[in-house]
């Protein structure tokens, strides 16, 4: 009579385990998309800073400076262009996520899903410090920056970050399956920047036009987080609820169709 002296895997260890895996493909996929060391990460925060420092010179020296709200002009344009940029980036990296890491997946039967949030986690990362040394080198400039509730920004960062990291996986799937929803993907994006708000706030909008912005996950991020940001700003026609249904259904959809996509690549293994 034989007796199986191997060690049996609980729960806790293989969370465990699969946390000590993301967080070690979190810093692969950071280095990687940064470059060598330290440099190729400041270098991508000066990218952020100058696409920021474009569109305030824009807004600025064009004339647009209120936009229907008072305030500062630089925490206006951040609180639009980072979560606008957060949002188009992880949705890219994350539907690249298979494609980025395909010899990896073909070694060995590593889930997919792992390299998905994997990507997530390093925009997620390289989002905060960017901000960070953004408002930083702002608050230096100006002479300090104020922020009405900065505990109110933290559920539209995180949803306007993790619906990206939903329409990521739904187009990672599409694109795997159909070689034409690149386009697809490429004309949500162009959508995205015109219905998301940044340039403008909600409460501005006729009636008859918010139909077509209303619907942009994005447009209630940007619009919510203003509303932390700004003392004399409150939404009107956005909503947290909406935005958090609307990423939790975007997230389940995505990881029923990422775990399908998992499944075809095993089958392609074996």
């Amino acid at each position: 009579m034989t007796t199986d002296s191997a060690p049996r895997m609980t729960l806790l260890d293989a969370a465990a385990k699969h946390v000590t895996v993301l967080y070690a493909t979190s810093v692969r996929e950071i280095r990687n998309s940064s470059g060598p060391g330290q440099l190729g990460l400041i270098t991508n925060i000066l990218q952020t800073l100058a696409f920021v420092a474009a569109f305030y010179v824009l807004f600025v020296v064009i004339g647009r400076r209120e936009a229907g709200l008072r305030g500062d002009t630089m925490l206006f344009l951040l609180s639009g262009v980072l979560l606008f940029r957060m949002h188009a980036s992880v949705i890219s990296r994350v539907s690249a996520a298979v494609a980025a890491n395909r010899a990896l997946i073909n070694y060995e039967p590593t889930k997919s899903i792992i390299f998905v949030w994997a990507r997530a986690l390093a925009e997620l990362y390289e989002f905060i410090l960017a901000s960070l040394l953004i408002i930083g080198v702002a608050a230096l400039l100006k002479g300090g920056v104020e922020i009405f509730e900065p505990s109110g920004l933290i559920a539209p960062v995180l949803l306007a970050w993790l619906s990206g990291v939903g329409f990521g996986l739904i187009f990672m799937f599409a694109e795997a399956h159909l070689s034409w929803f690149g386009v697809v993907g490429a004309l949500y994006r162009r959508i995205l920047m015109f219905t998301c708000g940044k340039f403008f706030v909600a409460n501005a909008i006729p009636a008859f036009a918010l139909p077509y912005f209303w619907w942009n996950p994005l447009f209630h991020a940007i619009d919510l987080a203003r509303g932390a940001t700004f003392v004399n700003y409150a939404p009107k026609h956005t909503s947290l609820d909406f935005l958090a249904g609307l990423t939790a259904i975007a997230l389940v959809v995505g990881h029923v169709l990422e775990a399908r996509l998992n499944r075809n690549l095993n089958h392609a293994r074996t």
